[in-house]
């Protein structure tokens, strides 16, 4: 024989949910058939399973490794340790991408199209500035990166060598974006 539910129970049934993460209805219920499970409760679930897995299987590595040699115990430190650089090192990258990529986006937004080539092309003149004087180790030149030759020579228009395949003059977008 069924007995009805509390009124108590009733009630919380009853009570409106505010949002996605709200607080599971109450177990009485749960038993009573009263109310079914919601989407959150099968994700915790979920989710505590995992952790659960997870934990097993950390005590079961520490298990192994406390009574394993001191050099497989140094090998495995060694290995989680070149994981977490290269886990550190692809975030590190990821970032920076991604902060390039915003700059870009606001840099084109604000100024325009031929501003960001310009501003991009400019970038490109300072880094090969700053690397020459990093190997040459003189002081900085305020002029372009010329060589000796190239400074006597009169600059009448663009070269065929300055003009890119597509025919277009100067610094693609294309190869910026990278």
């Amino acid at each position: 024989m069924k007995t009805e539910p509390s009124t108590q129970s009733m009630k919380l049934l009853r009570r409106k949910k505010t949002s996605f993460l709200c607080y599971p209805p109450p177990m009485r219920a749960l038993k009573f058939g009263l109310a079914e499970k919601t989407e959150y409760q099968i994700l915790l679930n979920r989710h505590l399973a995992r952790n659960e897995k997870a934990r097993i299987r950390m005590a079961r590595k520490r298990a192994e490794l406390k009574g394993g040699a001191t050099d497989t115990h140094e090998a495995a430190v060694d290995r989680e340790r070149q994981y977490q650089a290269e886990y550190r090192a692809r975030n590190r990258e990821a970032l920076r991408l991604a902060t390039v990529s915003r700059r870009m986006r606001d840099y084109r937004e604000a100024y325009g199209e031929e501003a960001l080539a310009a501003y991009l092309q400019r970038q490109q003149i300072r880094r090969k500035n700053a690397r020459l004087r990093r190997l040459s180790k003189e002081p900085y030149d305020s002029d372009l990166c010329l060589d000796e030759d190239e400074e006597d020579e009169e600059d009448d228009g663009p070269d065929a060598s300055d003009v890119d395949d597509d025919g277009s003059e100067g610094f693609s977008l294309r190869q910026a974006s990278v």
